[in-house]
């Protein structure tokens, strides 16, 4: 269940079910298009934000690495400061696949974890639109669909 503590900007992903069994299960949409405003070479928005005291945020340009922690390698993203998120890295290019991770702790220590896989579809000096995804798998399967050149087949 999303924690309240977390904020999303855009669309939820998806929407939550009740089994009836006292159980919730969360149902993904297959994608939404997102364009996150960039100023100064900044993020000021992100889809994925935990903003309470707690919260442990990142963005990664990630690629598949079975060696690294959850199977992706990440380039992570320099933080920026006052109401901007994340500086856009210079070498970011279109078809590459970004994580946003907000984390959630309680005080007890347990994490509620939300995350945001985002195909890059176009670069400019005042946005990045990307395609959103709730699972890397989704991610670089649509990357690859969309940019066979930049993600080759093995």
């Amino acid at each position: 269940m999303v924690n309240e503590v977390c904020r999303r900007i855009g669309e939820v992903l998806g929407e939550i079910l009740d089994s009836g069994d006292g159980v919730n299960y969360l149902r993904v949409r297959a994608q939404e298009r997102m364009k996150l405003e960039i100023e100064l070479g900044a993020l000021v928005d992100v889809p994925v934000y935990c903003s309470h005291k707690r919260g442990r945020n990142w963005a990664a340009t990630v690629k598949p690495d079975p060696r690294s922690p959850g199977g992706l390698a990440r380039k992570f993203w320099q933080r920026a400061y006052g109401h901007y998120f994340y500086m856009i890295p210079k070498d970011l290019q279109v078809g590459d696949v970004v994580e946003f991770g907000g984390d959630y702790y309680t005080s007890s220590g347990r994490r509620s974890p939300e995350r945001a896989y985002c195909v890059v579809l176009s670069v400019t000096p005042r946005y990045l639109e990307v395609e959103v995804y709730s699972s890397s798998h989704e991610a670089f399967r649509r990357a690859k669909q969309l940019f066979p050149q930049r993600w080759p087949e093995d």
